[in-house]
């Protein structure tokens, strides 16, 4: 038998990379925003980059597993749309996301269910 090592996180920001991973549309002036995920103590935390947009033009939506951010950011006569979908394992409790916005940075707090926590096995 052998042991890997393994990682939800690694594992999650491969999944993110690898179905999220899309160009910016020109005709509707949507872009991917760039984020990063990381996780301690059973938290993964998800921040998003939306340079100059308001706290009031961003949308979260969770719609089974599947996260759904988007913002607009008014400059002048234009706007920019910013679109990113991440689908979520069935270890994230979607009811209980916690999101804030500063700086550009909209960070997202996505806790594991609690039959997904990890657990220590003494042995007897």
């Amino acid at each position: 038998m052998t042991l890997t090592n393994y990682s939800p996180v690694h594992n999650l920001n491969r999944v993110f990379d690898s179905l999220m991973n899309y160009a910016r549309d020109e005709e509707a002036k949507a872009y991917a925003p760039k984020s990063y995920l990381t996780e301690k103590d059973g938290v993964y935390t998800l921040e998003v980059e939306l340079p100059g947009v308001k706290k009031e033009d961003i949308q979260i939506n969770v719609e089974s597993n599947l996260l759904k951010i988007s913002a607009i950011r008014k400059r002048e006569d234009e706007e920019f749309k910013y679109e990113r979908e991440y689908h979520l394992s069935n270890e994230v409790d979607s009811a209980n996301i916690k999101a804030s916005s500063e700086n550009g940075i909209l960070t997202l707090a996505l806790s594991r269910k609690p039959e997904a926590q990890s657990k220590r096995i003494e042995i007897a």
